[in-house]
């Protein structure tokens, strides 16, 4: 029998794109009635390490040595002595809140009672915890933005880290939102595309409903419905990341078979 085998970070982001955030999306574009569809999908995953998958246009994307989408190996905005995976992690954040909280790293807690003690649930240093997440954004926001710019489609954040999505995704985003300084004392926005946070209703619903024009096709009387506005989204994943990784490896299965 054949077999194909592929990283997990890459079939979570096939999962999504064929039946989680990607197909969500368009489905919502096509109820109200807009002609707006999208074909790329970046999916990311936020745990023990930090992974990353690219789809276009329905396929993965592997590269010419089958290592595309290895986000872990970019730079960190904040520590460039290291790889972005060093913040961009479970140890990332327990390293922070150990020293944030002047602990020593083998007595922090799991990043799920330090999301817990940032939202107050939970007793302990409140102020450690929200700037490990805090800086867990940031550094995360620059690596998706250096992506996002080749890949030009919607992020998917799945992984154990994705449950706290709620606390460092505003930050994510208001950070991907942030403009460069030019060196004439001019700003320059991050990216060419407005970045919108699928997770809170009001910018998801104006993300959908975009910039909708009716134009005419010159030289005839037909027209037709175009969105000119550019745009990404970002959000938490539809699927359990166990679940999209497992249709994903389905899915590319019998696409591999097919060919």
């Amino acid at each position: 029998m054949p077999v194909f085998i592929n990283n997990d970070a890459d079939l979570f982001a096939y999962g999504e794109a064929t039946h989680g955030l990607l197909p969500a999306i368009n489905k919502e574009f096509e109820d109200v009635g807009s002609p707006k569809r999208f074909r790329n999908l970046l999916g990311v995953t936020l745990g023990t390490g930090f992974g990353g998958g690219i789809v276009s246009n329905g396929e993965l994307f592997f590269g010419d040595n089958a290592v595309a989408g290895e986000i872990n190996r970019m730079g960190n905005i904040l520590y460039p002595q290291y790889s972005v995976e060093e913040s961009v992690s479970i140890r990332g954040i327990q390293r922070v809140y150990a020293r944030e909280a002047d602990v020593d790293l083998q007595q922090v807690p799991e990043p799920k009672e330090i999301y817990e003690i940032a939202i107050g649930e939970k007793n302990g240093d409140k102020t450690a915890a929200l700037k490990a997440f805090d800086e867990f954004a940031v550094v995360l926001a620059q690596s998706l933005v250096d992506a996002v710019t080749l890949v030009d489609g919607i992020i998917s954040v799945g992984g154990g880290l994705a449950g706290a999505s709620s606390l460092f995704l505003p930050k994510v985003v208001e950070e991907m939102r942030k403009p460069y300084k030019t060196a004439t004392g001019n700003t320059l926005e991050r990216l060419e595309l407005s970045v919108f946070n699928l997770d809170d209703p009001t910018e998801r619903q104006a993300f959908i409903r975009g910039d909708v024009q009716e134009i005419t096709v010159p030289f005839s009387q037909k027209t037709i419905k175009y969105d000119p506005m550019k745009r990404i989204g970002i959000g938490r994943a539809l699927l359990k990341t166990h679940e999209a990784t497992s249709i994903g490896a389905y899915a590319f299965a019998i696409n591999q078979l097919k060919k």
